[in-house]
C-alpha cells in the first residue's frame, strides 16, 4: 500500500495542529516539524501528558531530550532528523516555504520528508497550487474556521478591551507599549520569539491565569501559539525582514489576527497607536480568508558536495529550473562559510570531505547574538580550529564563555543579551562529539539558560506588571471574598498587597497607581474595608473626648486623622459638624460618626464657655443686664469698652453685680470674662467667630503665656480682641495685663507728666523704649529726654528713668498666670476711644515667630520690695547730683495725656456726683500741680522725704498700710 500524502489546509483556528497530533499518535512512531522552538515545546508537553516522557523526544537547535525508547519526535523544522524511517511525518505551517530567510528549509522538507505510512502537510490554503505541483499524489482537505473573525477598526490603547494582544515588530516598540499598558491597564505579559521557552511559558501563564488581561507580542503568536484572545491589535503594519522594511501582506496579517477568537469564540482584530487603518480590500481578504496563492517557493540545493570548500559553495549556490521554485537569497550559514573560506588557515585545514563537512556543520551555528558577520565568523573560526586541532572544543575556553554569561543581575536588555549568548553555547553543547563531556555541558548550559530565563521573566514582570493589581483583579473576577488588614499605621493591605491608607473614615489609596490601577485598587479596597469601617465607627463612637480635638482651622481630629470639620450654626455657640466619611462606608457609619462629633463639640463648647452659657440660662437676668449679657455672648466674651460705652453707663450697680456673678469684669479698656482668656477658650473663640464670618482661612491664636505680641500689618483689631489682646503701637498687650497697667496709671499725674516706674515695666515685660511706644498707642505723649547717669546702688536698682527693665528686682522669667486666677481691682471709669478700625483679615500665626522680642509676663517684685519707697518717686535724690564725670547720659521719658482720644476713668476727667465729668474733658492727675499750672512738674535735685516705716507689731498696721497705699 502506497504511503498516504495529505495536505490539510485552511485559516487559523481550524484545529490543524491538534489533528496532526492525533494522527501521529495513531501510529507507533512519528516526527512532527514545527516552525518555532516555543511551539515545539508546547506540542512536546501535550504529547508527554498523553504518552509519558519515556517515548517522546524534543529536538531543537538548543534543546535535545531524546529518551532511549523514543517513538515520537517533536522538532523544529530545521532540527528534524533525517533517515529515521518513522511511520508518520508532519510539517506544520508549510506556507513558510515562501519565507525569505527560512523558506528553503521548509521547501526541502516539503519535497523530501516522508513517513512510511503517512505524510501530512499543514498550512494556509495559499499553498494548494504549489503542493499540487510539487508533491504528486497528494490529497487535499480544507478545514473551516471554528469561529468568525471581524474587523474592529482603530482603538486607543486606553480603550483596549480585556483579553487583547497588541502586536509589534520591534523590541523597542513592544517595550514602549508594554510600559504604557502597565500605567493604564495594570500590566501586560510579553511574548517574543527571542524568549526562551521557559520565559515565554512563564509570561503566557501570567496572561492565561488572569494575572494580566493584556498581551504584547511579536508575530511569534501567529505561529500556532494557542492563547485565549478576544482581540488582536496591530501597532504597526510594516516590519524589517532582515534586509528592508516592508508592509505585511494580507495573508501575513491574517496569520496573526487569526489568533483572536479561539475555538468557538468569535474574535476581532484592528489597529492601534500610530498604525494606519486597514483598507477594505485587506479587511475582506482577512475576514473571508481569501488570499493570493503562492507562485514561488524559496529553494536551496540540499544535495551537497563536500569534496572541497569551493565545491560545497558551488552546490549551495546552484540554481533550479522548476517554475515553482526560486533560488533563496544568501543565508547566514553560507555567508559564514564564505568568510571562513577566505581565511587561508581554515581553507588549508578543510582539505578533505570530513573536514569540509565539519566546517559546514560549524557554519550552521545560528547567530543568536545578532552581532556582525565578521564577529560571528571569528567565533566560528575558533570553534572549527579547536575541533580540527583537538577533536573537541577546548573545555577551559568553553567554560570561560559560559561563566561570563552566568549572571542574573541587570536590566531586561542585559538579561536578554545574555540569554541570546547562552543559546549559542547551548547549541554548541547539543552537537554530538563537539565537547568531551557532552552530558555535563548540556546540563550546565541548560541550567544557565533556565536561571537567565527566570531572571528575565522576573524583570519583565517587575517592569511591565503591577503584581498588586493583577492579584486583586483575579480575586475580584473569581468573586472571592477579599481579606483586608489595617495595621497600627493605618496601612491597608488586601490579600497581602498594599493598597493605601485608612485615614479616619476615608480611604487614601496608593498614589503611585495608574488611573486604571486606581479603579481596581478602590474596588478591591471598598469590597474588603466594609467590615473595617463598621468596627472603626463603633470604636470612634465609644472613644473618650480626650481622643478628639479641634484644629484652629475648624477641623475635627481623632488622634492624628481628620474625621470632620465645623460648620456655621444658627447660634455662635452651637456650630454644626460635617463628618469625613467615604460614601462606600455607608449611611449608618456616616450617621454614627456625625452624632459622635456633634456630641464632642457641644460638650467642648459647654466646658470652655461655661460662663457664657450660664448667662444664657440665667433667668434672673432681666432688662438691661440680660440685654448686655446677650451682647457679651454674641461677642464671645470680649468687648472693647468704647464699643459699649453707652450700654455700660446705663447699667446700674445691681445689674453689674448680677453680671459679675458670671465672671464679667468691667475693665477700663475692655469688658471681658477672665476665664475665657485662657488658651483653650481663645482657640475655640477664634474658630467660632471665623465660622460665623464665613472665612475660608481662620486666624490662629498667639502662643500662650505672652504678655505682648507684635502687631502684624493687615490684621484687624477685632482679631486681636478675640485673641485677648489690644493693639497699642507696634505691639499688642494682653487685655488683662492692660487693666493691671491701667491700675498703675490711675495713680499718676497724666496732666503734669510722669515717668514709668519699675512696676509698669514689670507688668508689660518691656524695655523703656518699647513701653514708650505702647503708651503712645494708648493715647499718651512720650517726651524723650536725657540726663547724667547717677551713681549709687539705689538709683541703679529701680530708678524710674532707667532704660533697662532688669534694673527692677523681680523673680525669674515665667508665664503669667492665666487671667481670672488672681483678679485686680475693677475700674468703672470708661475711657473713650476713637474706635477700632477693621482692616483686612489675615493670619497672625507669625506674631510670636523666632527672634521676636515678646517677653512673658513677669510677677511683681517680692512683697518686701513693696514696703520700700521707690527712689525718685517724688523727686531725684541727692545722690543723682554726684554723676560720674564723662558718663553715658541716661534716657528717660515723660508721659502726658496726648488728647488723641477722650479717656474716661483714672486717666480721664474726675467724675463729679452722679458720675458726671467736669467740663473741659482734660485729664487731671491726682498729684499736685507743678509750677505754671498745667505745665509738667519741675524736679529738684534734693532727696525725697523719707516716710516713717510702719511698726509691724502695731495692731492697726494693716489699716495704716492700706491708707498709705490709697494715698
Amino acid at each position: 500500500m502506497a504511503p498516504r500524502l495529505q495536505a490539510v489546509l485552511g485559516p487559523t483556528n481550524t484545529g490543524k495542529t491538534h489533528y496532526a497530533i492525533e494522527r501521529m499518535l495513531s501510529y507507533r512512531s512519528g516526527v512532527i516539524g514545527l516552525p518555532l522552538r516555543l511551539l515545539a515545546r508546547e506540542v512536546y508537553d501535550k504529547i508527554v501528558a498523553i504518552r509519558g516522557p519515556s517515548v517522546v523526544a524534543l529536538v531543537t537547535g538548543e534543546e535535545r531530550i531524546v529518551p532511549e525508547r523514543t517513538q515520537y519526535w517533536v522538532c523544529t523544522v530545521e532540527a528534524m532528523p533525517e533517515g529515521l524511517g518513522t511511520d508518520f511525518v508532519a510539517i506544520d505551517e508549510v506556507q513558510l516555504c515562501a519565507d525569505p530567510e527560512r523558506g528553503h528549509v521548509f521547501t526541502d522538507r516539503l519535497l523530501h520528508a516522508r513517513g512510511q505510512h503517512e505524510t501530512l502537510f499543514l498550512g494556509a490554503d495559499t499553498m494548494r497550487g504549489a503542493i499540487a505541483a510539487l508533491v504528486p499524489g497528494v490529497s487535499f482537505h480544507r478545514r473551516e474556521r471554528f469561529s468568525e473573525l471581524s474587523y474592529g477598526g482603530s482603538k486607543k490603547i486606553s480603550r483596549m478591551p480585556p483579553r487583547s494582544a497588541i502586536v509589534g515588530f520591534s523590541v523597542e516598540n513592544l517595550y514602549a507599549i508594554a510600559e504604557l499598558m502597565r500605567r493604564q491597564k495594570g500590566g501586560v505579559a510579553v511574548v517574543m520569539g527571542a524568549l526562551s521557552p521557559r520565559t515565554r511559558n512563564a509570561q503566557v501563564a501570567l496572561y492565561q491565569n488572569g494575572d494580566v488581561d493584556y498581551l504584547v507580542a511579536t508575530d511569534a503568536i501567529g505561529m500556532g501559539l494557542n492563547l485565549d484572545l478576544n482581540h488582536v491589535a496591530f501597532s504597526a503594519l510594516s516590519k524589517f525582514d532582515g534586509r528592508r522594511m516592508r508592509r505585511l501582506a494580507p495573508n501575513e496579517l491574517a496569520q496573526i489576527a487569526g489568533r483572536a477568537g479561539r475555538y468557538r469564540s468569535d474574535g476581532t482584530f484592528g489597529v492601534t497607536g500610530e498604525a494606519p487603518g486597514l483598507d477594505d480590500e485587506s479587511v475582506a481578504a482577512i475576514t473571508e480568508h481569501r488570499f493570493t496563492p503562492l507562485k514561488k517557493l524559496n529553494w536551496r540545493n540540499s544535495r551537497l558536495t563536500f569534496g572541497s570548500v569551493e565545491a560545497l559553495i558551488a552546490t549551495l549556490e546552484q540554481g533550479t529550473d522548476d517554475p515553482w521554485l526560486t533560488k533563496a537569497r544568501e543565508a547566514d550559514d553560507l555567508v559564514a562559510l564564505k568568510a571562513l573560506a577566505a581565511d587561508a588557515t581554515i581553507r588549508a585545514r578543510a582539505s578533505d570531505g570530513a573536514s569540509v563537512r565539519r566546517l559546514w556543520d560549524v557554519c550552521r551555528v545560528p547567530d543568536f547574538r545578532g552581532i556582525s558577520h565578521a564577529e560571528h565568523a571569528g567565533l566560528l573560526a575558533t570553534i572549527y580550529s579547536d575541533l580540527h586541532e583537538h577533536g573537541r572544543v577546548r573545555e577551559d575556553w568553553f567554560a570561560r564563555q559560559v561563566a561570563r554569561i552566568d549572571k542574573t543581575h541587570g536590566d531586561i536588555d542585559a538579561l536578554s543579551k545574555r540569554l541570546a549568548y547562552i543559546r549559542t553555547w547551548t547549541y554548541v553543547a547539543q552537537r554530538k562529539g563537539w565537547l568531551a563531556d557532552e552530558g555535563h555541558w548540556r546540563g550546565e548550559t541548560r541550567a544557565v539558560e533556565d536561571r537567565l530565563s527566570d531572571a528575565l521573566h522576573e524583570a519583565l514582570t517587575k517592569r511591565f506588571v503591577d503584581r498588586r493589581t493583577s492579584v486583586l483583579l483575579r480575586r475580584l473576577k473569581q468573586k472571592e471574598g477579599l481579606v483586608a488588614e489595617v495595621n497600627d499605621k493605618g496601612e491597608v493591605t488586601v490579600e497581602g498587597e498594599f493598597v493605601g491608607r485608612l485615614e479616619g473614615f476615608r480611604f487614601r489609596q496608593d498614589a503611585s497607581a495608574s488611573p486604571e490601577e486606581a479603579k481596581t485598587l478602590r474596588a478591591a479596597a471598598v469590597a474588603a474595608l466594609a467590615p473595617e469601617f463598621s468596627l472603626r465607627a463603633d470604636r470612634f463612637y465609644n472613644a473618650p473626648d480626650t481622643e478628639l480635638d479641634f484644629t484652629e482651622q475648624g477641623g475635627l481630629m481623632w488622634g492624628e486623622h481628620a474625621v470632620g470639620k465645623l460648620l456655621k450654626g444658627d447660634d455662635p455657640l452651637r456650630p454644626r459638624v460635617q463628618a469625613f466619611v467615604d460614601d462606600e462606608a455607608g449611611a449608618e457609619v456616616a450617621d454614627k460618626v456625625t452624632r459622635r462629633l456633634q456630641h464632642f463639640i457641644d460638650r467642648k463648647v459647654a466646658a470652655l464657655f461655661e460662663p457664657l452659657i450660664g448667662i444664657q440660662k440665667d433667668e434672673t437676668l432681666t432688662g438691661l443686664a440680660r440685654g448686655f449679657g446677650f451682647r457679651l455672648v454674641e461677642a464671645l466674651g470680649i468687648i472693647p469698652r468704647e464699643q459699649v460705652a453707652r450700654e455700660v453707663k446705663e447699667l446700674d450697680q445691681d445689674a453689674r453685680a448680677l453680671l459679675r456673678k458670671h465672671g464679667v469684669r468691667f475693665g477700663q479698656f475692655t469688658i471681658f470674662m477672665p476665664a475665657l482668656l485662657k488658651p483653650a477658650p481663645t482657640r475655640l473663640r477664634l474658630v467660632l467667630w471665623s465660622l460665623m464670618q464665613g472665612l475660608d482661612e481662620f486666624p490662629e491664636a498667639p502662643p500662650p503665656g505672652l504678655v505682648t505680641i507684635p502687631v502684624a500689618e493687615g490684621v484687624s483689631a477685632e482679631v486681636y480682641t478675640l485673641s485677648g489682646y489690644r493693639p497699642a503701637g507696634a505691639r499688642a498687650i494682653r487685655i488683662d495685663m492692660l487693666e493691671r497697667l491701667a491700675d498703675q496709671l490711675r495713680s499718676q499725674d497724666s496732666r503734669g507728666g510722669f515717668e514709668a516706674n519699675p512696676d509698669m515695666l514689670s507688668i508689660t515685660g518691656m524695655t523703656l523704649e518699647q513701653f514708650a511706644d505702647l503708651m503712645q498707642g494708648l493715647g499718651y505723649k512720650a517726651d524723650r529726654g536725657e540726663r547724667p547717669k547717677t551713681g549709687g546702688a539705689e538709683h541703679a536698682k529701680g530708678a524710674p528713668g532707667n532704660s533697662e527693665v532688669e534694673a527692677h528686682p523681680r523673680a525669674p522669667l515665667q508665664p503669667e498666670p492665666h487671667p481670672g486666677e488672681a483678679g485686680t481691682s475693677e475700674v468703672e471709669a470708661i475711657p473713650e476711644a476713637d474706635g477700632a478700625g477693621h482692616s483686612k483679615h489675615l493670619h497672625i500665626d507669625h506674631l510670636a515667630g523666632p527672634g521676636f522680642s515678646s517677653v512673658e509676663a513677669q510677677p511683681d517684685a517680692d512683697d518686701d520690695a513693696e514696703d520700700e519707697p521707690h527712689p525718685g518717686a517724688a523727686g531725684i535724690s541727692e545722690a543723682e547730683t554726684n554723676a560720674a564725670p564723662g558718663g553715658e547720659p541716661e534716657v528717660f521719658f515723660t508721659f502726658t495725656w496726648g488728647g488723641l482720644q477722650k479717656p474716661r476713668g483714672g486717666n480721664g476727667p474726675r467724675r463729679g456726683k452722679g458720675g458726671a465729668a467736669p467740663k473741659g474733658g482734660r485729664p487731671r492727675g491726682k498729684g499736685p500741680k507743678g509750677p505754671g499750672g498745667g505745665k509738667p512738674k519741675a524736679y529738684e535735685a534734693r532727696p525725697p522725704k523719707k516716710e516713717k516705716p510702719i511698726d509691724p507689731d502695731n495692731p492697726f498696721a494693716a489699716a495704716l498700710k492700706g491708707l498709705r497705699d490709697k494715698s
